[in-house]
């Protein structure tokens, strides 16, 4: 158990090693925090970071519990578990290189390899954090990846920390699926992704992603950053919507973490960046949802420095309440170029013949005017 804060919330971060001779899944871990007098404060049960475990092979576990007041030891036992035979296939993960963020977290960049014939399915990637003296201090799923490499495919990700952990070491976890004849969606790179500057010299990526299909897709994928070949920021996104049947749609994208410690590194290179898309063609799966049209009105325009407010009200025309109800926006210029592109949407279902207000927040490029330019919004929701 690792000290918590002032209100008495705790984490555990342990090791999870398969001693039996089979492979085993749907593990379930019982954990109980004790006060000094050994009686219960809490309990909970997780599982461990893979989902399978082949034998003697090991996953680490965390568990976060809150308000547990003056706790003083934990007990930690397997509740459950099954047999399994799923094949595993091998990894190669390297290159780790560690960048300070802005909020006083870390970014920390790698390389994933497929060394194997076939391509493989990514069930789980992460980094096991540990102090000088070996012991796990915290356990951090990868944040952004893609899902599914095909042989020989050596691909970046991005795993963040909410601190710097300081002075310690870092052990990639992964479980990995063998895979063949997979729905790929069929999206594509329609527009390749522009490199642009904001006023106060923030990069502005843009480019537009298009199905090519006669379904809906949802849409996955990245957005790499490089100065020659090295790997500045990674920022995935995954926009609420599906994509429609022929669609097109536009992005602009400025918030890679890390970025600016490494902009500050390479300020005489700045030009020299450059930005690669790709798509997560496994986790970009089929919608079912039903898309409806929605009325927009916008109310107010309201530039300040690079940034673009596009303040307005959203209407559900319809007898159903709908989800995910967002206004998507493309700005061009009056020659047709795509100067910034972003969608917003309610956390909350808009209910039928019912209105709510919205902000989208646009960022513009260096001597954009947003008086000479021109606006293109819609606004769309999911049927439950």
């Amino acid at each position: 158990m690792l000290p918590g804060d002032d209100h008495g919330d705790r984490y555990v971060i342990g090791i999870l090693e398969n001693q039996s001779r089979e492979q085993i899944e749907s593990i379930s871990i019982h954990i109980s925090i004790l006060d000094k007098d050994e009686n219960l404060l809490s309990e909970q049960v997780v599982h461990p970071f893979l989902t399978r475990l082949n034998p003697k092979a090991a996953s680490p576990f965390k568990a976060y519990f809150t308000n547990v007041g003056e706790a003083a030891s934990v007990t930690a036992h397997i509740g459950t578990f099954q047999s399994s035979e799923h094949p595993e296939a091998k990894l190669e993960i390297g290159d780790l290189t560690t960048v300070p963020t802005i909020d006083g977290g870390m970014a920390i960049l790698g390389l994933v390899e497929n060394p194997n014939a076939a391509s493989v399915v990514i069930d789980a990637l992460g980094l096991l954090v540990v102090d000088p003296q070996g012991d796990p201090i915290d356990l951090l799923p990868y944040t952004a990846c893609l899902s599914m490499l095909d042989p020989g495919d050596r691909v970046p990700f991005l795993v963040l920390s909410s601190k710097d952990p300081g002075e310690v070491d870092f052990l990639p976890y992964y479980s990995a699926t063998p895979t063949r004849g997979e729905l790929l969606a069929p999206l594509t790179v329609s527009t390749p992704p522009k490199v642009l500057f904001t006023e106060q010299g923030a990069p502005l990526i843009l480019g537009t992603i298009t199905n090519e299909d006669q379904q809906p897709f949802m849409m996955e994928f990245l957005i790499v950053l490089r100065i020659d070949d090295e790997i500045l920021a990674i920022a995935s996104i995954r926009p609420s919507l599906p994509l429609r049947p022929g669609e097109s749609r536009p992005y602009a994208f400025t918030d890679f973490p890390g970025l600016t410690t490494q902009l500050a590194r390479h300020e005489a290179q700045i030009g020299e960046l450059t930005a690669e898309t790709l798509i997560d063609r496994y986790a970009s799966r089929p919608s079912d949802r039903t898309l409806v049209q929605l009325d927009v009105q916008i109310t107010q325009y309201e530039p300040i420095g690079s940034s673009l407010f596009i303040k307005g009200v959203i209407f559900n025309p319809n007898k159903s309440g709908v989800e995910s109800a967002t206004v998507l926006a493309a700005v061009h210029s009056t020659a047709g170029e795509l100067l910034t592109a972003g969608w917003t949407h309610l956390p909350e279902i808009l209910p039928g013949n019912e209105s709510r207000e919205f902000v989208l927040h646009l960022s513009l490029p260096q001597g954009a005017d947003p008086a000479m330019n021109e606006y293109d919004l819609q606004a769309l929701g999911l049927l439950p």
